[in-house]
């Protein structure tokens, strides 16, 4: 890990690993709601290929996007994100 922040842009590991916190908090309140990725597109009005994008990492989501997606899935956008280093202490 080290020699990785060594060699990236500094902010790029924190950024890789909030992504995928994010996607992770995602499928893990979908798995509560028995919603499938599909239906999740379906109910925000995003292509199912698209969403797979982002939740792969390979495409960014926007503001609006996890507005929605926090909407479909019944918690606030505060929910989703993960926490801080302050409120994981």
């Amino acid at each position: 890990m080290q020699y990785l922040r060594s060699v990236l842009p500094h902010g790029t590991i924190s950024v890789m690993t909030t992504h995928k916190q994010l996607a992770l908090s995602i499928r893990s309140r979908m798995a509560l709601r028995d919603m499938t990725q599909a239906g999740l597109a379906d109910a925000i009005g995003m292509g199912r290929s698209a969403l797979s994008a982002r939740m792969g990492g390979s495409r960014e989501f926007t503001f609006s996007e996890l507005q929605a997606i926090a909407a479909a899935l019944g918690v606030s956008l505060r929910d989703l994100l993960p926490a801080t280093e302050e409120e994981q202490r």
